[in-house]
């Protein structure tokens, strides 16, 4: 199977051409060619048929081709007539949006220089407000300030008193830290004395190992 379009590029004739051809045969070509979707398909028989034809009359298949040719090329002519026409319009309505854009502008301007004017007394007014927003913030605030700093001073004796108090424990259990240190390090004391009296010892009953395995040598060797 094969389309029209291939056909045609394999043959190097135009695609109008083959159309114009199939059209001529339609009843020699008739369950030969099947469409599938907007797609024609040429089978073997329709091939070699369209081949046989071309190589018969190839005058007549030539002035055929050319004459397609032709009314495709005008058909061109003609969507690029219709283009060209419809890119004119569309030059002057870009045009006319131009001036209208212009226009717009300079009222935009206009618009701009009373808006900027109005602009300034509002941040004028806005400044304004936003001092005196601040003086009250500031009264605000040094009320509470005079609150907190009674406050403050109230917590802060209670914290002494705590304080003391804490104080006061702490010394205590440090005292009972420091009794306890006292009785660890004493049995650290009594760990320490046993273990270099272990140590000498240990050291005297090596000295005699070492004596008696001299002794033991030196008989040996005699």
């Amino acid at each position: 199977m094969q389309t029209i379009r291939d056909y045609a590029q394999d043959h190097g004739i135009s695609y109008e051409a083959v159309r114009s051809q199939i059209a001529r045969y339609r009843q020699d070509l008739d369950g030969h060619i099947v469409t599938g979707g907007r797609t024609m398909y040429l089978d073997d028989y329709a091939v070699r048929f369209l081949d046989a034809k071309r190589r018969g009359n190839p005058v007549a298949v030539r002035h055929e081709e050319d004459r397609s040719e032709l009314e495709n090329l005008k058909a061109q002519l003609e969507t690029a007539k219709n283009e060209l026409l419809t890119m004119q319009r569309k030059v002057i309505e870009l045009q006319s949006v131009d001036r209208l854009l212009i226009e717009s502008k300079a009222k935009c301007d206009l618009l701009t220089e009373a808006n900027t004017e109005k602009q300034k007394q509002l941040d004028a007014l806005r400044t304004d407000l936003s001092e005196a927003r601040r003086n009250a913030e500031q009264l605000r605030t040094d009320a509470q300030a005079a609150k907190a700093d009674a406050d403050r001073a109230r917590g802060d004796l209670k914290a002494e008193q705590t304080k003391t108090d804490q104080a006061k424990a702490d010394l205590k259990a440090a005292q009972t830290e420091t009794d306890r240190a006292k009785a660890e390090l004493a049995a650290v004391r009594a760990e320490a004395d046993q273990a270099r009296q272990e140590r000498d010892e240990a050291r005297t009953e090596a000295g005699s190992y070492r004596k008696t395995i001299f002794g033991l040598y030196r008989k040996t060797r005699s």
